[in-house]
């Protein structure tokens, strides 16, 4: 329905054009969709999408841990350690981002860890149903391989306890070796979903010179 409805606003207004903004692996895999049915629908649609942000994304495949650690977040909202950035102070007291998982935070608390363990059981059986895999492969394919020719943002962190930042950095990599114009901007020690809450300024920056220097 969505998809026809934009279709139905772009019809006739040569000036009307898109710019997608999509959050956590969820946002990016409809999005993917979406491009999937302007394909089937009007292929020209994918030459009216003059720009996509994407935030805390992606995973380019069927991961359950993945698909747990978000669910779980979702769940448990702020009582998530999803919810906590991964950061210890120095001597100094400045507060320093890190990657080591012996010093990079919390642990998940007994009941989330339980849910993190039930979560992932399920997933590893339902991503890997036939039908479910293969819906979820072309997706994958459309977003890995055959994405509009638009600039592309990626907003990450290496802090994120949902989506592992060298996910993001090698889909990147891949995207900017198949010729697209892709920016990156790694917030470093904020938790997932939660970069313009935790550093507005640096995220409306980002954002406004992605949209002022690649959207036209």
């Amino acid at each position: 329905m969505l998809v026809d409805h934009l279709a139905d606003w772009l019809e006739g207004e040569n000036e009307k054009n898109l710019v997608f903004h999509t959050f956590s692996n969820t946002g990016w895999l409809t999005y993917g969709v979406m491009l999937e049915q302007f394909q089937k629908q009007d292929p020209s649609i994918m030459g009216r999408i003059r720009g996509c942000i994407v935030d805390s994304a992606p995973v380019a495949n069927s991961d359950p841990e993945v698909w747990a650690s978000g669910f779980s977040a979702v769940f448990l909202k702020k009582n998530s350690v999803a919810t906590k950035g991964r950061v210890f102070s120095d001597e100094s007291g400045i507060k320093v981002s890190i990657n080591s998982d012996a010093v990079a935070g919390p642990k998940p608390a007994a009941t989330e860890a339980a849910l993190l363990l039930i979560l992932k059981k399920f997933f590893e059986v339902i991503l890997y149903l036939p039908t479910v895999n293969r819906r979820l492969s072309d997706v994958l394919s459309m977003l890995s391989s055959k994405q509009p020719s638009c600039p592309q943002l990626y907003m990450y962190s290496s802090a994120d306890r949902v989506i592992p930042a060298d996910s993001v950095e090698s889909f990147v990599e891949a995207q900017r070796r198949a010729g697209h114009d892709v920016r990156a901007c790694n917030f470093v020690s904020l938790p997932h979903v939660d970069h313009f809450r935790n550093d507005p300024k640096l995220y409306t920056f980002q954002l406004s010179q992605f949209l002022e220097e690649c959207v036209h």
